[in-house]
């Protein structure tokens, strides 16, 4: 399979301080490869198809408070061909670090902590909704309700949380929630 390579760090069409990506073409999609040339974890990221007529492509990543460690590649598999086919109009757009530094786009930046800010928000609904609810069948039918009423921003993560109660306990699933809070709470630059 055919690779291209950017490399992070001021690399070649890729601005100063942003992570190394690479993109490899396979059958089932595209996979992204993208290294973390900095000394802090990598929490957040994004990556775009940028001037490509007609098509789009965003890959988003937050993980908080791991991350990808500073020195090492991890692997981003999508079902998506169209990266994979066009790879040089695929680029790393913005990136979030543990220790709250930030590259890339300013607007793109913006965004990813936008994204925080709604996770967030929707986090702490839940775990008021879920620490309330009397039993797992009435937190279900709760969360199923809400799902179809939130804007889009917030329904991925909703969907989650409801198929993490399907599949789990209401007190793991809280727990899960619970936690993600509280990284969220803590994580940098302040939301």
């Amino acid at each position: 399979m055919p690779l291209h390579r950017l490399r992070g760090r001021g690399g070649r069409d890729c601005p100063a301080g942003l992570p190394g990506l690479r993109v490899e073409a396979i059958d089932a999609g595209t996979v992204l490869h993208v290294k973390n040339t900095a000394a802090q974890p990598l929490t957040a990221f994004l990556v775009e198809m940028v001037d490509y007529p007609g098509s789009t492509f965003s890959y988003w990543f937050d993980e908080l408070p791991a991350g990808v460690a500073p020195a090492a590649e991890r692997p981003f598999q999508v079902a998506n061909q169209l990266p994979g086919a066009v790879p040089d109009s695929v680029k790393m757009q913005a990136a979030i670090f543990a220790d709250g530094s930030t590259a890339g786009v300013p607007a793109k930046v913006a965004q990813l902590l936008d994204r925080r800010r709604v996770l967030r928000d929707v986090t702490r609904d839940l775990v008021s909704r879920l620490s309330s609810a009397a039993d797992k069948p009435s937190a279900i039918a709760a969360l199923r309700q809400l799902a179809g009423s939130a804007p889009a921003a917030s329904r991925s993560a909703i969907v989650r949380v409801l198929d993490s109660l399907v599949n789990g306990s209401l007190e793991s699933t809280l727990a899960d929630l619970r936690k993600t809070e509280s990284a969220l709470a803590a994580s940098k630059p302040p939301l």
